[in-house]
């Protein structure tokens, strides 16, 4: 119960304040400082060291929001509407026996010429472009091929994606980072066969499952 917070805390912390910015439509605030902080302040006392977390973050979280003032303001004119922690799914066919795939998206943002980006925030290590490209860090290529299947519910239809994005949100110097990378068919095509591939393989009975 009193054990000290980790990073496991901050990252859990920073996750539900921009998740509750997002939905509430608080990140287009024109002071996106004071607004994580406040909501920071509102969420604090029903997560675990969240308390401590904020006593020591303030400063961090304030200037991740200034940082993302710029983030927001930047993406204001393409956006149409966000959604924040959705659940997707997209089922394989595999050979008669189906796989399903699922995911939960940080943020899909729908743009305003009906593409998508996706974003992840990140409080720790981030993958490099070559890992998402050879499909080694599968998450964001994944749920771009759910979204353009018109997996994810919440979204209805679906439909292609512009851009995957990573927000790397430190409050360091510099506060945060954004990488983004362009998403085309050849990518969400490949990450679905990758998978296919995999799970192939795992269903030959010859091939061993190890126990960790």
């Amino acid at each position: 119960v009193d054990a000290p917070h980790h990073a496991g805390h901050r990252g859990t912390l920073i996750h539900a304040v921009l998740e509750k910015l997002v939905e509430e439509g608080r990140h287009k605030s024109s002071d996106l400082a004071a607004a994580m902080l406040e909501t920071a302040a509102e969420l604090q006392n029903n997560r675990p060291g969240s308390a401590n977390i904020l006593a020591y973050w303030q400063a961090r979280l304030a200037a991740m929001g200034e940082w993302l003032e710029g983030f927001e303001a930047a993406r204001r004119a393409d956006l149409r509407d966000s959604f924040v922690e959705v659940s997707g799914r997209v089922e394989l066919p595999m050979d008669g026996v189906p796989f399903s795939v699922t995911a939960k998206a940080d943020r899909i943002d729908r743009l305003q010429d009906g593409r998508f980006d996706i974003i992840d925030y990140k409080t720790g290590a981030v993958p490099s472009q070559k890992a998402v490209r050879q499909h080694l860090a599968p998450q964001l290529t994944l749920e771009a091929a759910i979204l353009q299947h018109g997996g994810f519910e919440k979204i209805g239809d679906g439909g292609p994606t512009r851009r995957l994005g990573y927000v790397h949100l430190t409050g360091r110097e510099p506060a945060g980072k954004a990488m983004e990378i362009e998403c085309d068919n050849e990518l969400t095509g490949g990450v679905l066969y990758m998978v296919e591939r995999l799970i192939a393989g795992y269903r030959q009975e010859t091939r061993p499952y190890h126990v960790h």
